[in-house]
């Protein structure tokens, strides 16, 4: 049983770690920032254009299911911290680098990478927790 669960958490450390390798290059980046910016317009013009359609099409799918619902919040939250996190790929494409030399100041450097990217993390989600807030607002304002 639990040889089973290490090699899945091992195999899904390879499928995160080829992810982040693949982010490093900046054709990859950039077409998976120009998803979030796709995804990003055509639900804000959904809710722009219908709010009616959109909030009774999410109350229809709340009353069915909570869950759902909410999962259904997480859309645009993914899309857009995903995009601001493309944004700083972009700005520090070095960042999710987790190699230690045997340099002296090899730690001081990987702590202010650990730093930095902790607030890229929060930075990314935080502006997809306010998008989601303005489209909710949007949306019931516009109903």
């Amino acid at each position: 049983m639990f040889q089973e669960d290490r090699k899945t958490d091992e195999a899904i450390a390879k499928n995160f770690s080829s992810v982040v390798d693949s982010m490093a290059d900046r054709r990859v980046l950039w077409r998976l920032f120009l998803i979030g910016i796709l995804a990003n317009s055509l639900i804000w013009m959904a809710v722009l254009l219908m709010p009616e359609m959109v909030y009774k099409g999410f109350n229809l799918i709340s009353v069915v299911s909570d869950k759902l619902g909410k999962a259904l919040l997480g859309i645009p939250l993914f899309f857009t911290a995903f995009t601001v996190y493309a944004l700083f790929r972009f700005k520090f494409p070095d960042i999710e680098e987790q190699k230690l030399e045997s340099e002296m100041m090899s730690t001081f450097v990987y702590q202010a990478n650990s730093a930095k990217r902790f607030w890229i993390w929060i930075s990314s989600i935080t502006f997809g927790i306010i998008n989601t807030a303005l489209l909710v607002v949007a949306d019931l304002y516009l109903q």
